[in-house]
């Protein structure tokens, strides 16, 4: 399962890979329907996921000891390139990038092509840490960090503002995959476009393992402002017991973080504003919106110390819809709010200010909500029309104006992060009627108004469209 757009290459056209439909490539999507004389139905938006360029400053390299030469002598802007191969960091650690607005760019685009790794989950090294950031404006891309004992990057000296980590696959790092550390804010960072994974398990034969082998996390950060953290997919980050931190863990004087448009699978939990375990002013501000979460063992979302903080328009599938913790919140301050979220399971409020739970739909019966979602086996919790219940039945949000696809939402929003009602169809010999259609009753059941005769239509995924 692909992330919702990958680029390859800088001069071609894009491979427009939604995460749940078909692969196209092509430079004009409508071009290709008018070219080929076939009818197509494009999504209601494919993202717009920009190229990253390399500075006309730049510099190729092909082996371990090339790539840490560049980095001890790069300086402000320069593009590092790394070509195509398996860069063994094991005995190198950490990579230290020092220089302002440094790049490090896999040169193919293509992130399982060029991989960087450490010692494994084997190694009795707990220190191994594979990058550490030490400035600012720093940018990382196009290439896969893996099998790192500790963390896979860390932002070693606070301060490490405008980060940008862009189409890197992070797995198997056996603590955090990116670490903030309690040092001076980092703000404006950005990740995007990652897939964090975890597919070796936390055992006991792993060595040194802390606080009973729960203590991994997709992202782990304290003290940073204004991150916007979207279009990842988090897989699996899962402790020994069951407790792992969780795929975004953000705590300990944060603020005004974006988390939106992301897929977590079977992670022991899914996000987490503060730690239950702090005493500080973990979260202030800051919004949770149109992800999509498939529960693992424990929480899903989870709200600790936090004030004016936003849950909004999540979608959240559990097997176990009966759990009291599906959304968890303790000790959070006033103006938290926990809107039109569609969930299979409980909210439990320990300790606290209560939230404002407008538009919430909560189901504790998974039969109810059995052929809601299009495939749950692969994450794709968008709506079909069995799920009424949530269609149209959210409060309008100024903080949420568009869906897990960036597809707009109308003052009847529906509960949950899929926006299902609109889909914009292209016909090869209409193709400015922007026609839209709107679900019926059935997945195959459309209705139109005004769509030409005499032709077939078909949805993004290939099926045929019953138009009536």
């Amino acid at each position: 399962m692909g992330r919702r757009e990958r680029v390859v290459g800088s001069r071609s056209p894009r491979l427009y890979s939604n995460r749940w439909g078909v692969a196209m490539k092509t430079s004009n999507p409508l071009t290709l329907a008018l070219l080929t004389c076939m009818p197509v139905m494009l999504p209601a938006r494919i993202a717009d996921v920009p190229v990253l360029e390399p500075s006309a400053d730049r510099v190729h390299v092909n082996t371990v000891s090339s790539l840490v030469s560049a980095l001890g002598s790069a300086v402000k802007g320069r593009t590092i390139m790394l070509a195509d191969g398996t860069y063994d960091l094991s005995r190198v650690w950490p990579l230290r990038i020092r220089a302002e607005g440094v790049q490090l760019y896999g040169a193919s685009r293509d992130p399982a092509k060029v991989v960087l790794k450490g010692a494994g989950f084997g190694s009795s090294n707990t220190d191994e840490e594979l990058i550490k950031i030490e400035a600012v404006g720093v940018r990382l891309a196009y290439f896969t960090l893996r099998d790192g004992r500790a963390n896979g990057v860390k932002i070693q000296t606070g301060g490490n503002h405008d980060l940008l980590i862009h189409n890197v696959n992070f797995v198997d790092i056996c603590e955090r995959s990116i670490k903030g550390p309690d040092a001076a804010i980092s703000r404006n960072g950005i990740v995007r476009f990652c897939t964090f994974e975890q597919k070796t398990p936390i055992t006991s034969a792993i060595p040194g393992l802390k606080f009973d082998g729960d203590y991994i996390a997709g992202m782990d950060m304290m003290k940073i402002e204004g991150w916007k953290i979207h279009d990842n997919e988090f897989k699996n980050i899962r402790g020994m017991t069951g407790g792992g931190r969780a795929g975004i863990f953000l705590w300990k004087g944060c603020k005004n973080i974006t988390i939106e448009r992301n897929l977590f699978m079977g992670c022991d939990r899914a996000i987490a504003f503060g730690n239950p375990s702090s005493a500080d002013l973990d979260m202030e501000g800051g919004i949770i919106r149109n992800n999509f979460i498939v529960a693992g063992k424990g929480i899903s979302i989870e709200v600790c110390n936090s004030t004016g903080s936003q849950i909004a328009n999540n979608t959240v599938f559990s097997t176990n819809p009966g759990y009291t913790r599906t959304i968890f919140f303790l000790g959070n301050k006033q103006g938290v709010a926990l809107k039109n979220n569609l969930v299979l399971g409980k909210l439990g409020v320990q300790s606290g200010s209560l939230p404002d739970t407008a538009g919430n739909l909560f189901i504790t019966v998974a039969s109810q909500a059995n052929s809601w979602f299009h495939d749950v086996s692969t994450g794709d919790l968008h709506l079909r029309p069995a799920a009424a219940m949530a269609i149209n039945k959210g409060v309008p949000l100024a903080s949420v104006n568009s869906d897990i696809d960036a597809a707009l939402r109308d003052n009847r929003p529906d509960i949950g992060a899929d926006e299902m009602e609109i889909a914009t169809a292209i016909h090869p010999l209409a193709p400015a009627s922007g026609i839209r259609v709107r679900s019926a009753s059935a997945p195959l059941d459309w209705a139109g108004v005004g769509l030409p005769g005499g032709s077939s239509w078909y949805a993004a995924d290939g099926r045929r469209l019953s138009i009536k």
